[in-house]
């Protein structure tokens, strides 16, 4: 699902197909038969007609932090954001969103998500990044950058980055990452009365039409993942005592897909922090992700007992 990497590889013509994660029934089913049928026509990314679906509407309050040096990456960001209903404020280099994250720490009214560019005057990307890390903000950074080399990436995760945005972008590339990171507005439940929280916990009915309407699948899969968590959770506070980095990396990369398969948003989102300090190999910062994925997984046990009750 990046669409940078994706058109280099269509032009090397290395693959036959593409499915982005998570896999849907219908694109799994045409990419199979097209490559079974040996039909090559693969367009680059740019080239290809895609028809986009509605936005989720954002979530209440949901502020976004650019920080980009050139203008018109600002402005095109801008009149993205502000045409999907979020409330963009923008910075033209490092200091100014370290500046605009305090100011916002200050007023009890953190961003949602950041958007960072990597190269940029006066404070680089990794460096503002770095340094609003270390004022205790978890907030969703994305990378901004027309690299797609790997040590680029690396740089970014180390530093504390979350996720990346390839240049050149458009509308339909900005929003799979905006509906990634920002959780939309929901009506309350009948269970709670915040159903957005209840729902970032673990929405049941959406887990269940993720997997076709199988709810069967998904109870049984939901007894399994309990079961298997626990006991990576087990083996992330062994790891922590010895610094065992890798590790933590890998158990918490496991229980990030899985917990968002299965529609566990919190929990994904613990778990994407806690793997991004162990690529920084930051123990203050992992000592941290791990408390959060152990109190978000206490959360997701609750929710989950109470799904398989009803």
């Amino acid at each position: 699902g990046k669409s940078g990497e994706e058109a280099k590889m269509k032009l090397l013509g290395w693959f036959d197909g593409y499915l982005s994660k998570p896999v849907k029934k219908g694109p799994l089913f045409d990419t199979v038969y097209r490559a079974l049928r040996q039909v090559t026509d693969l367009q680059p990314v740019e080239e290809t007609a895609r028809q986009e679906p509605p936005p989720s509407p954002p979530a209440a309050g949901s502020r976004v932090l650019v920080a980009e040096d050139h203008e018109v990456n600002r402005f095109l960001f801008q009149t993205i954001l502000a045409s999907l209903g979020y409330s963009p404020v923008l910075a033209a280099n490092g200091r100014e969103a370290i500046e605009a994250v305090e100011a916002a720490l200050a007023r009890r009214e953190p961003f949602a998500l950041i958007f960072m560019d990597v190269q940029m005057p006066e404070m680089n990307g990794y460096d503002a990044t770095r340094r609003i890390r270390s004022l205790g903000v978890t907030t969703p950074i994305v990378a901004v950058t027309a690299s797609t080399a790997k040590e680029g990436r690396e740089l970014c995760i180390r530093a504390g980055m979350t996720d990346f945005l390839m240049k050149p972008f458009k509308k339909r590339d900005l929003v799979p990452v905006l509906e990634r990171w920002i959780a939309p507005r929901q009506a309350p439940s009948a269970g709670g009365a915040d159903g957005r929280a209840a729902g970032r916990v673990f929405d049941y009915e959406e887990a269940v039409a993720t997997f076709l309407g199988n709810a069967a699948t998904v109870r049984r899969l939901l007894g399994t993942f309990v079961t298997k968590v626990e006991g990576q959770i087990e083996r992330i506070r062994e790891g922590l005592s010895r610094a065992d980095f890798p590790l933590l990396r890998e158990e918490a990369h496991s229980i990030k897909g899985s917990g968002r398969n299965l529609q566990m948003e919190t929990l994904g989102d613990a778990a994407g922090e806690l793997e991004a300090a162990a690529a920084e190999r930051s123990a203050e910062r992992a000592a941290a992700g791990v408390r959060r994925l152990e109190a978000a997984f206490a959360e997701v046990k609750e929710a989950v007992a109470d799904a398989l009750k009803a």
